[in-house]
């Protein structure tokens, strides 16, 4: 399904299938990938089912969205291209670490004009690598308790199992107050 050629601004629309939602909605149902406002969508001017993949000239603006080692941007510069968006990888700002204990980094720099579809292409990219899609349909450790006389628990948002005398989940970093 293509995205309308007129956004309403105050509904949601799915940058890969196009479908429209309610205001209060913020994950497509059928893509599991985050929603972008009708306003945002008729700011940059995107049309069709989703942007069409074109390369980066020297005139247009870039905003830094990411910096890390260069097999890690070059990953998600490969994840971008897939969904059709165009991205460069430059220098770091400060340069890189001059004692060679982290490696070469660089910044992944996109159009400022699709910023608002590269961030939720980035924030699905975060879901699937890090396996938390696969808990957005596994309720089941939704009303787990955490009671520290028990001695071991299961992190209701990811399904960890850990000591209760830790004062967050180990995998996914939730706190227990």
């Amino acid at each position: 399904m293509a995205l309308p050629r007129q956004f309403e601004a105050d509904c949601m629309y799915c940058p890969q299938c196009g479908d429209e939602y309610r205001p209060e909605i913020s994950i497509c149902a059928e893509c599991q990938v985050a929603l972008v406002s009708g306003a945002q969508l008729a700011k940059s001017g995107t049309q069709g089912a989703g942007p069409q993949y074109t390369e980066i000239e020297a005139h247009e603006e870039l905003t830094a969205v990411r910096r890390g080692p260069v097999l890690q941007m070059r990953q998600l510069q490969d994840y971008l291209r897939a969904s059709g968006l165009a991205s460069l990888l430059t220098p770091g700002a400060d340069g890189c670490c001059t004692k060679g204990c982290r490696g070469p980094e660089v910044e992944l720099r996109v159009r400022t004009s699709e910023l608002t579809l590269v961030l939720a292409a980035l924030e699905q990219e975060h879901w699937q690598s890090t396996g938390l899609l696969d808990h957005i349909h596994n309720r089941n450790l939704a009303g787990a308790a955490f009671e520290v006389e028990v001695g071991q628990a299961a992190c209701p948002a990811c399904g960890c199992l850990f000591a209760t005398d830790a004062p967050l989940c180990p995998d996914c970093g939730l706190r227990f107050v």
